[in-house]
C-alpha cells in the first residue's frame, strides 16, 4: 500500500471515530494523486495501442 493509501485509511478511521471533523473531501484528498496518475496511465496506454494498431495495419 502506498503512502497515499495509508494516509487515506488513517484519515477515514479518524473521521469515523470522531477525532477529526474535516469534510469528506479533505479526508479523501490523498486519493487524488493516485487517481490522476491512473488516468494519465490509461490515456498513455490508449494512445500507444492506437499507434501500434495503425502501424500494424500497414503491413
Amino acid at each position: 500500500m502506498s503512502l497515499f493509501g495509508v494516509l487515506t485509511v488513517v484519515f477515514v478511521v479518524l473521521k469515523l471515530t470522531g477525532v477529526i471533523s474535516w469534510s469528506w473531501l479533505l479526508v479523501l484528498l490523498p486519493l487524488l494523486p493516485v487517481i490522476i496518475m491512473q488516468i494519465i496511465s490509461m490515456i498513455f496506454i490508449h494512445q500507444a495501442s492506437r499507434k501500434i494498431k495503425k502501424s500494424s495495419s500497414k503491413w
